[in-house]
């Protein structure tokens, strides 16, 4: 499963490693307890999102293409 991983996540190391970034894929099984508890680290403001930029529904395709360019530095949120 790893060398899997490795493979398809080739051209995101390249553009990370280009832009001085760090970051980690996290695999998990849906849980219902596990859901349970993150919304209670939700809920109760131990985790706290960052939230880079809001779009509207209609501004999807802004969005999408703000997060492919690679600047994003936070959640990207679409509302309605």
């Amino acid at each position: 499963m790893r060398f899997l991983l490795k493979l398809l996540s080739g051209r995101l190391d390249k553009k990370a490693k280009q832009r001085n970034i760090d970051y980690r894929f996290m695999l998990v099984k849906s849980s219902g307890a596990q859901l349970a508890e993150l919304t209670d680290l939700l809920t109760t403001n131990h985790v706290l999102p960052t939230i880079d930029q809001t779009f509207t529904f209609d501004q999807t395709q802004a969005a999408l293409d703000y997060v492919a360019s690679g600047h994003a530095t936070g959640k990207v949120v679409i509302t309605q």
